[in-house]
């Protein structure tokens, strides 16, 4: 038979605690139920302030990234509102999702016109070679 694994220093520690004051040495088992409940009240409670903090930095994390975000895409606004050049952007679906001021004045549209709608609007393509009509 192969010997014991050694214990927890924790629970060492317990087992040492539970055993004082009784006559033959041996752990008082309700005490040593105890400090072990304890222990475990403890770490519970760790955990707790723990995963509780977790969800602050988390939230403060998203606080930022949004915030940073907003100020990204009032920068890029600012920029194209700015360009003296007609810009759009368009998804990878060509659905228009941002267009400045020049554009709307070089294709006479007001921005609820074109926004969400296919960016053929602006370029109408004829065949299938890929030229644009002349507009």
């Amino acid at each position: 038979m192969s010997p014991p694994a050694p214990l927890h220093r924790l629970l060492q520690r317990q087992l040492a605690r539970a055993s004082r004051g009784t006559a033959d040495g041996a752990p008082d088992y309700g005490a040593l139920l105890a400090l072990i409940s304890d222990s475990y009240e403890e770490h519970d409670k760790e955990r707790r302030l723990s995963d509780r903090s977790t969800r602050l930095m988390e939230e403060e994390l998203r606080a930022a990234n949004q915030e940073s975000r907003r100020q990204a895409k009032a920068h890029l606004q600012a920029i194209l509102n700015t360009v003296g050049e007609g810009i759009v952007i368009a998804d990878p679906n060509g659905a228009i999702v941002s267009v400045n001021p020049a554009l709307l004045s070089i294709f006479g549209y007001e921005r609820d016109e074109v926004i969400g709608k296919n960016i053929d609007l602006l370029i109408p393509w004829r065949g299938s070679r890929g030229r644009r009509s002349a507009a």
